[in-house]
């Protein structure tokens, strides 16, 4: 209740009685907005705050979970590009050891096949000098027995009778004989 002032002047302590009214509150009103605005809170708070905080949680675990997962990825990942680059040299160096002995065998290959070149070339020239003095000799041999022919066929037809053919023969190739000595010491 408010208490009531008397005044002369009426307007003035209406004025401040008002005031005072609103600044104090009604206790009934205060006590009841107190008690609808903690049923709101606790309202507010069963039905909206816990379900939201265990969804955030939630979804907190879950992008931690995903965070280690893609940590443990990327060092997985980082591991297997390690051996990845170390499998990669090993592979180089296999790579230019198999290429360098690739050039050695070849190198050795080119040695071995020249030499077999050249001791075919070396035999295909012994053969051809051994068939040019088979040749020669074979040539010489037929030219002496044309010349003792055409001395024979001479000697008849100078002496004109048969001259001994066996005779002849030595003779000729005696003759022969001194005429290769001597074109040979030339």
């Amino acid at each position: 209740m408010n208490p009531i002032i008397y005044s002369t002047d009426g307007d003035a302590i209406s004025g401040i009685l008002d005031i005072s009214g609103k600044l104090i509150p009604n206790l009934w009103a205060f006590i009841t907005q107190l008690i609808a605005f903690s049923i709101m809170v606790a309202l507010v708070i069963f039905f909206a705050y816990k379900p939201v905080r265990k969804y955030l949680d939630k979804r907190q675990a879950y992008i931690k979970e995903n965070l280690d997962q893609a940590a443990k990825s990327n060092k997985e990942a980082q591991e297997a590009n390690q051996k990845a680059q170390l499998a990669l040299a090993s592979s180089k160096k296999e790579g230019a050891a198999i290429i360098l002995e690739a050039k050695k065998q070849a190198e050795e290959d080119k040695v071995i096949y020249e030499e077999k070149l050249q001791k075919e070339l070396q035999l295909k020239r012994i053969r051809a000098e051994q068939d040019i003095q088979a040749q020669k000799r074979q040539a010489i041999e037929d030219a002496k027995g044309e010349i003792v022919d055409i001395a024979l066929m001479a000697s008849s037809s100078l002496l004109g009778r048969e001259v001994n053919s066996k005779d002849n023969k030595e003779y000729v190739a005696k003759f022969v004989e001194e005429m290769q000595e001597s074109s040979q010491a030339k």
